[in-house]
């Protein structure tokens, strides 16, 4: 008999360890929405995505977005001149990894600007909430920026509640003040109107200073840097399935090196780089029960200053524009088909005097996008499209995409190979 008061006991205690594991939260795999253009699952996309979130961030001392993903696969952080790093995907030049904001573009100005490592400031670390990274080509939807790869940024949103946060970041190296950097930022949302309108606040700074070349101490083999950084975004719901956002940022960033210059005696000069950064946008996001819609309009404006200290030519100055409009409109259909219709407008301006004799020049850039997402079966999918774009100077170019997923085995694509396996 005192068997059973046992027995009885260890089935209790089992039955109450299944009822706490089965209240434990269960971790779902996060959304995604860069590889396609619509959400999707992590692990049913059909594409080799990754994604940085937010708490590996906190966990590791970030200057730009090249620090973010120190570590990713099939990254590389190449040098490009002057001590300064691009973003490299699957071996490709920097130059072709398109870099976004939220899913905007911002300006490239490594193709227009030598040795330009500026699109990795745009926004720091503390208004970050995940990074995608899609590792292969995406010109089906982004155009050939995108050769090598996408790299998303997605911003943290305003929140329900009020809520805050505050970051700082110090790293010294052996020698005092050599290559020695600094980072605080601040993070603040919350409801102006409960469940209408939605504020954020971001501001940093940023900062490290000049590592000399230990070959040649007269010169500097990292440029010391100082940077400052704020945006302000404001989010409205006019109605259930509806949302307009809009948002200003705006980044100072001043750096310094010393150079040694050509000559049978070269003398080292100090050479400085004001740069300025600004960003507006607006867009609309809508769920009408037969579909979805976006419409987005921003405008992307950086200005670069170069000043030597001998007094001699400088770079510059540049400056590059982005005035983009663009639009979505996604339709499911028969239960198994999800179709996407897109297009994008850019005129895009540079202001440089070694660029023509007006030291000035411009694009107009149209594009047109359709794809279709096909659900085969349980856990099988399949990508159907195509963009089209027609730039006025290098007119038509398509470029066709077929992509799938299958839950139980690697993404693959039209060559029948595994995603991954894929060379850059």
């Amino acid at each position: 008999m005192s068997a059973l008061p046992s027995a009885l006991s260890a089935a209790c205690a089992l039955l109450l360890a299944a009822a706490v594991r089965a209240e434990e939260p269960v971790a779902l795999p996060p959304l995604v929405v860069t590889a396609t253009a619509t959400e999707h699952s992590l692990r049913d996309v059909p594409a080799s995505v990754s994604v940085v979130e937010r708490a590996a961030l906190e966990r590791r001392p970030i200057l730009d977005l090249a620090d973010a993903l120190r570590g990713e696969p099939g990254l590389a952080l190449t040098g490009i001149g002057l001590g300064r790093r691009g973003i490299s995907i699957r071996g490709m030049p920097a130059e072709q990894t398109l870099i976004l904001l939220d899913g905007r573009r911002i300006n490239a100005a490594g193709t227009a600007i030598a040795h330009a490592d500026f699109d990795l400031g745009w926004i720091p670390a503390e208004a970050i909430e995940r990074i995608e990274v899609v590792r292969g080509p995406m010109s089906s939807l982004y155009g050939s920026d995108a050769l090598g790869g996408v790299v998303n940024v997605i911003a943290r949103s305003p929140t329900d509640v009020w809520r805050g946060s505050l970051s700082g970041m110090m790293g010294v190296t052996e020698r005092a003040g050599a290559g020695a950097t600094y980072q605080t930022g601040l993070f603040l949302s919350g409801p102006l109107v409960q469940d209408r309108l939605g504020l954020s606040l971001q501001l940093a700074a940023r900062g490290r200073d000049a590592l000399r070349d230990a070959r040649d101490p007269r010169v500097t083999s990292l440029e010391e840097q100082d940077a400052l950084s704020g945006s302000l975004g404001l989010t409205w719901t006019p109605m259930e399935g509806q949302r307009i956002d809009a948002s200003y940022s705006l980044g100072i960033e001043d750096r310094w090196r010393d150079i040694l210059g050509s000559g049978t005696r070269p003398v080292a000069y100090g050479s400085t780089d004001a740069i300025r950064r600004e960003h507006i946008a607006l867009s609309h996001r809508g769920d009408w029960g037969w579909g979805s819609s976006t419409l987005r309009a921003y405008r992307s404006r950086l200005e670069r200053t170069n000043r030597r200290s001998d007094g001699g030519a400088v770079s510059g100055p540049q400056t590059l524009v982005d005035e983009i409009v663009d639009g979505s409109l996604t339709i499911p259909a028969w239960g198994w088909h999800r179709f996407t219709l897109g297009a994008e407008l850019r005129r895009e301006r540079l202001e440089d005097p070694t660029v023509n004799r007006r030291g000035r020049d411009e694009a107009t850039h149209v594009a047109g996008f359709l794809q279709d997402e096909i659900t085969l079966s349980e856990g099988l999918s399949l990508i159907l499209g195509s963009r089209f774009d027609l730039h006025e100077e290098f007119g038509w170019h398509a470029s066709p995409r077929a992509a799938g997923c299958c839950r139980s085995c690697a993404p693959w694509n039209a060559r029948g190979r595994a995603a991954d396996a894929l060379p850059g």
